[in-house]
C-alpha cells in the first residue's frame, strides 16, 4: 500500500535542493492543493532572476519538491529547475508534463538532501509555462521504478517574471 502525499504549495528560499523523504514510500499520483498558494519567491540580481515556490506534503509539511524558473538578463528564454528528494532513479531524469507537452530533464546533480534536474526553455516553451495553470513533474522512484507525479501550481508565475526582468 502507497502512501497518499498530498502536498501544498509554499515560497522557497532557494532552488538549491529539496527535504523530505517521500520518494520511497509514494505510489500513483501526488496532488498539489492550490488553495491558499503563496507568491513566487522571486531574487534577481546584475545576472537574472529565480523564481521558486516549494512543494510539501500537507501532513508533515515537508518539503519534496522545488519548481524554479530562471531568467537571465540578456535571454528571452529561462532554466525550468526542480528539486527532489533522494531516493529517486537517476537514469530515467525527470518529466515536466503540460498538458499533451512533455519535457523530459536530465539529473544535473546531487547533493545529501536532494538531487536537482533542469532544462533550457526557449521564448516559445517559456510562453506555454507562463501561460499554463500548473505543471506535472513526474519523477520515478529508485526502489520500484514507479513513476511519481507532483503537480505544481503555476498561478502568479508570470506576474513574477514579468515583473522582475532584470
Amino acid at each position: 500500500m502507497g502512501l497518499d502525499c498530498r502536498i501544498d504549495a509554499m515560497s522557497a528560499r532557494t532552488a538549491a535542493a529539496a527535504s523530505g523523504a517521500c520518494a520511497f514510500f509514494l505510489v500513483g499520483v501526488v496532488t498539489s492543493l492550490a488553495q491558499g498558494v503563496p507568491p513566487w519567491d522571486s531574487r534577481c540580481d546584475a545576472r537574472g532572476c529565480s523564481h521558486s515556490r516549494a512543494l510539501s506534503e500537507s501532513a508533515t509539511l515537508r518539503r519534496i519538491a522545488t519548481v524554479s524558473v530562471l531568467t537571465e538578463a540578456q535571454a528571452t528564454g529561462a532554466t525550468l529547475a526542480v528539486a527532489l528528494p533522494l531516493g529517486l532513479a537517476l537514469e530515467p531524469g525527470v518529466q515536466f508534463v503540460l498538458g499533451d507537452t512533455v519535457w523530459p530533464a536530465p539529473f544535473k546533480v546531487c547533493f545529501p538532501d536532494g538531487c536537482s534536474a533542469a532544462i533550457t526553455l526557449d521564448e516559445a516553451m517559456l510562453a506555454q509555462l507562463l501561460s499554463a495553470p500548473d505543471i506535472a513533474v513526474r519523477y520515478f522512484a529508485f526502489n520500484d521504478g514507479r513513476a511519481i507525479m507532483i503537480d505544481a501550481p503555476l498561478g502568479g508565475l508570470a506576474e513574477a517574471v514579468a515583473s522582475r526582468r532584470p
